[in-house]
């Protein structure tokens, strides 16, 4: 039995007894073009495949091999205990290369099972470290404090530190969350790099 996701740039597969998830990116999207004629009519329409060509990475397309190598950056940065690890497993029939990953829980998901109080004093010193960022990072001051409570201060103004260095863009809440173990990770940090045509 599994599950999966879709994002804008991999697919994402859940097996339900197992602790890791297999990701798969993908090399393009389909979108929607519409033809109008002078005064601004519709005169036709069709679906066209965009290749991700141009997305800012060495294989120009693959979403999941930046974050390997987004990974080894933060394992030499010394703040990799961030990040769900992503490793090259292996290639389908059709030699689409496909990547694992330990499962995580989403931020909300993971809220919604294990609400927890937080102070004040301690969401508006997060919310400072947030603002501190240079990207205008979008992780929630909550997650923040638990950063803080399980890795300490000195190591969550490292990682927003790295981000900022990486550029690491996108970080919503479907994009980070909590190990099965209950300490803050991020599991999608590719980034959303705009298609250039």
């Amino acid at each position: 039995d599994f599950d999966y996701r879709t994002g804008a740039s991999k697919a994402v597969f859940l097996f339900v007894n197992y602790n890791y998830v297999l990701k798969i990116p993908f090399s393009g999207y389909w979108r929607y073009v519409e033809d109008r004629d002078e005064e601004g009519h519709l005169s036709d329409s069709k679906e066209e495949f965009v290749s991700y060509e141009n997305a800012g990475y060495e294989s120009e397309w693959n979403y999941c091999e930046a974050e390997e190598s987004i990974y080894n950056n933060a394992v030499e940065y010394g703040v990799e205990r961030f990040f769900a690890a992503t490793v090259f497993y292996g290639y389908t029939p059709t030699n689409y290369p496909v990547y694992t990953q330990p499962r995580a829980i989403s931020y909300f998901d993971y809220e919604y099972d294990n609400e927890r109080t937080y102070t004040r004093e301690e969401i508006s010193h997060a919310s400072d470290i947030i603002a501190s960022s240079r990207r205008g990072i979008r992780l929630r001051a909550e997650w923040i404090v638990d950063a803080i409570a399980a890795f300490g201060e000195d190591a969550v103004l490292k990682l927003i530190s790295f981000i900022d260095l990486e550029g690491i863009t996108d970080l919503h809440t479907s994009n980070y969350g909590y190990t099965l173990d209950g300490k803050p990770v991020i599991f999608d940090y590719a980034g959303w790099h705009e298609v250039v045509e």
